[in-house]
């Protein structure tokens, strides 16, 4: 099997998820041809986010530096568009895979898969009370077992960690009007749907180590609601199954959509400092992402 892996990188440093690939793959009987391709969208100058010196000497590895931050959806498939093989597997740069991720991916496209979704894991130990909004998050709401993601296949999407044949990403890509953070992947899942392209669960986890301090993650949860607005204004009957668009047309159908938009602001405002005061409580996370999106809408 010919296989690219493919890593957009950003102010992280990839020299542990390369050095795991290059030894995955070096070890590794299934593959006939690989590469890793990891390209930096324009990180800060004072920040590398690869040491040369530490990787192995390697053809198949090529490192990128942009010279322009061109945002999640461009570096994407601009990796795509320049891979060799048919194969393209998507990690996250603050990644780092299971041991076995590359042959268990093989495994399942040898059973005829084009589309594999590994999944994502955190530390079972909780971090610092900084960054426990951000793992709090992803250890009750992102981190699921594959037969968990199945009954909802493409509402479980992420590019974080996953495997599809090349000419599949090709014929459409990521949209590209989604330049900064969150939901790109959510709107590529919707048109996986709406073209019947079969995704297929598996439990081959990649851990997630980029977790942002709680006023980050907060605000970065704000740019990804602003691209579920724009999400929902480009797809607006297709986004009717995501759970925070069906929550707000509830509201609607009840005629009372005035009153959270009214109570907008000061939702927001409130839930942002219980959340920064006590990150444990997800109910005002919650609360926090709808009062968000109720202020983008009409």
């Amino acid at each position: 099997m010919y296989i690219s892996v493919l890593i957009p990188v950003y102010e992280h440093n990839a020299n542990e998820l390369i050095l795991e690939l290059y030894k995955q793959f070096t070890q590794s009987k299934l593959i006939q041809k690989w590469e890793i391709r990891v390209y930096d969208d324009a990180s800060p100058n004072v920040l590398n986010c690869w040491e040369t010196a530490y990787l192995p000497p390697s053809e198949n590895i090529i490192l990128k530096k942009l010279n322009k931050n061109i945002g999640r959806s461009k570096i994407r498939n601009l990796l795509a568009k320049e891979a060799k093989y048919d194969f393209l597997i998507f990690l996250d740069g603050d990644s780092l895979p299971n041991q076995n991720l590359i042959e268990k991916y093989i495994i399942e496209a040898q059973k005829g898969a084009n589309l594999i979704c590994g999944g994502v894991k955190y530390f079972d130990e909780a971090p610092q009370n900084e960054y426990l909004l951000h793992w709090n998050c992803g250890k009750n709401r992102e981190e699921k077992k594959s037969v968990v993601r199945q009954n909802k296949p493409y509402l479980s999407f992420t590019f974080f960690n996953l495997m599809i044949q090349k000419n599949i990403f090709l014929s459409f890509p990521l949209e590209e009007k989604f330049t900064q953070y969150g939901h790109e992947d959510t709107y590529w899942g919707i048109l996986a749907s709406e073209k019947n392209i079969k995704i297929t669960h598996i439990d081959n986890f990649a851990f997630h180590l980029g977790l942002e301090k709680n006023d980050i993650f907060l605000f970065k949860t704000q740019l990804a609601i602003q691209n579920l607005n724009l999400l929902y204004k480009l797809a607006p009957n297709e986004a009717q199954v995501l759970p925070l668009i069906q929550l707000v047309l509830k509201f609607k159908k009840l005629r009372l959509f005035w009153v959270l938009k009214l109570l907008a602001n000061p939702i927001s405002y409130i839930c942002k400092k219980i959340i920064l005061l006590n990150p444990k409580f997800l109910f005002f996370f919650d609360l926090f992402k709808l009062s968000t999106l109720v202020k983008y809408l009409k």
